[in-house]
């Protein structure tokens, strides 16, 4: 696993600080920033999901860079990450959970018993953005 994990988190990072040197992300920041404002978050939240959502392992890395640089608060990493988590559920439960479950309890009870868990995950994290969100 760390076989994996390094490449993509050193190609992460280093294309994150040539990002930053280049203020790419004040430039995208400011684009977002009305809609973020509504939500009362940082604009950095829409760009730390939007990576989530195409490499769980990059969302992290550039959350933890922006979190250590100051761009974002703590609050606001948990929403990105909750956000793009709700996002690329649907993606994740259908290419692992689906065949894991069909082939350990037939195509009914496995259908059923990833159904019960992808809407029961998707309560809960909409729930912990609503709960972040007010508080």
């Amino acid at each position: 696993m760390l076989k994996r994990i390094m490449p993509t988190m050193f190609i992460t990072l280093f294309l994150v600080s040539v990002a930053m040197e280049l203020n790419l992300f004040d430039s995208v920041s400011a684009i977002l920033e009305p809609l973020t404002n509504i939500l009362g978050l940082e604009s950095e939240v829409v760009l730390i999901s939007a990576t989530e959502i195409v490499n769980t392992y990059s969302g992290l890395i550039l959350a933890g860079s922006f979190l250590d640089k100051g761009l974002i608060t703590t609050k606001g990493v948990l929403i990105a990450l909750l956000l793009g988590t709700v996002v690329s559920f649907s993606t994740r439960f259908v290419k692992h959970s689906l065949p894991l479950h069909v082939s350990l309890f037939g195509p009914k009870l496995g259908s059923k018993t990833v159904a019960v868990n992808a809407g029961t995950t998707l309560v809960i994290d909409v729930l912990f953005i609503i709960v972040l969100l007010i508080i």
